[in-house]
């Protein structure tokens, strides 16, 4: 979606090839609905007046949808979780496997520990 326009969204039909594209950026469908019901966006402050209030009526089973859409630290990002998630997983890509190893037992014992994906934005 990041090289989506406004308009592009605001235009585009709201099936779930569009859901799909929303939610790259949120998984929880609650959130993914409300940005489409809210279309029209007049401009960039409205669509993230949207998306703000969306994510803070997300419930704990709609955080938990949210996190578990997002790939780990380490772990390669499929393209279902779109341009910022392999961005973002860009600077461990090219990492030895002792580290990737390392990762996903970190990922493990966080997820053990407390019960969903560990998530952190570094950008």
């Amino acid at each position: 979606m990041s090289s989506w326009t406004l308009d592009t969204l605001n235009a585009a039909p709201g099936d779930e090839s569009l859901r799909a594209a929303l939610s790259a950026c949120c998984a929880a469908r609650s959130w993914g609905s409300a940005m489409i019901a809210g279309r029209p966006y007049r401009d960039e402050a409205a669509l993230y007046a949207t998306s703000d209030g969306a994510t803070l009526e997300l419930d704990d089973a709609g955080i938990a949808e949210a996190l578990a859409g997002h790939p780990r630290i380490g772990e390669r990002a499929s393209a279902g979780h779109g341009a910022w998630s392999r961005q973002e997983q860009a600077g461990v890509s090219g990492a030895d496997v002792s580290i990737i190893d390392q990762l996903d037992a970190a990922n493990a014992a966080y997820e053990e520990l407390f019960g969903h994906v560990y998530l952190v934005c570094a950008a």
